[in-house]
């Protein structure tokens, strides 16, 4: 292993983020990227690692780094809008979605971060009823209507567009599939 040989680190980190251990997956990452700084790559994945332990400034910074070097990476930009909104940098999410959108619109999840966003946005000049019950169903027909969580951004949106029926119905299915998959039906945290 050479001295300036990130790929095994990067490697591992993403082994680590798969198995949701985001500490040590930011620690490989940080270990690539000495070895091989600027890697837009690596820079992406150790900002989603940052914004899975609500590191929201850390995310942000490479993740704009990363969609710097890297300006055609959807992912990306869709991780860097995801971090803008628990930055409560509500334009500039929205703004980072949409291109994460525009560069590629079969990716479900800007479509799903964007429903959030224009359902339950704490500023309502940013919410959007009709906006969010279009981003969530797009995301949700693209994701093949997985994962089941995703159903609580279409009821989101369906409440946030004044349509509690249509909002208590896919909250009920949320319900019932989790309950299907865990087989049975005691109410557990999600």
């Amino acid at each position: 292993l050479g001295a300036t040989d990130g790929f095994p680190f990067a490697a591992r980190g993403r082994v680590w983020s798969a198995k949701n251990d985001h500490a040590r997956a930011v620690n490989d990452f940080s270990e690539s990227l000495r070895r091989e700084p600027g890697d837009a790559s690596v820079l992406r994945d150790r900002g989603l690692g940052y914004y899975c332990q609500t590191k929201y400034e850390l995310a942000v910074a490479d993740l704009s780094e990363s969609v710097r070097l890297e300006p055609s990476d959807n992912v990306a930009w869709n991780n860097y809008g995801a971090a803008l909104y628990g930055l409560c940098q509500y334009a500039r999410a929205a703004e980072a979605l949409r291109e994460s959108i525009r560069l590629n619109p079969d990716f479900p999840n800007p479509y799903k971060h964007l429903a959030w966003l224009q359902a339950i946005c704490p500023d309502a000049a940013f919410r959007d009823g009709a906006g969010a019950v279009a981003n969530a169903t797009r995301a949700l027909e693209l994701a093949d209507w997985k994962p089941v969580e995703w159903l609580s951004v279409l009821a989101a949106a369906h409440r946030e567009n004044g349509d509690v029926a249509e909002a208590e119905k896919w909250e009920s299915r949320r319900f019932v599939l989790e309950n299907e998959d865990r087989g049975s039906f005691a109410v557990q945290a999600t």
